[in-house]
């Protein structure tokens, strides 16, 4: 498996799809990897947080706001199909 290959295709005929990740947003301070969702409670960013997360929801609005939640999950965060 290539990191260049999808591993599918997902064709919506209505709803929204949205990533929500730190694959292209993020900064090294003192060699730590640092993305730039915030951990409310902290103000920092999540620990942990998985490269990206993707969801299909009914509303774009939806699924952004889930991508996000998932991200906040840090390493609690679990795949589903």
């Amino acid at each position: 498996e290539s990191p260049d290959e999808a591993l599918g295709v997902i064709e919506l005929s209505g709803g929204g799809l949205t990533t929500s990740g730190v694959s292209y947003r993020h900064c090294f301070v003192k060699g730590k990897r640092l993305g730039h969702i915030l951990n409310p409670r902290t103000g920092w960013p999540v620990e942990d947080a998985p490269r990206s997360v993707t969801v299909v929801a009914g509303f774009c609005l939806e699924a952004g706001m889930l991508s996000t939640m998932a991200m906040l999950q840090g390493k609690g965060s679990t795949r589903r199909k």
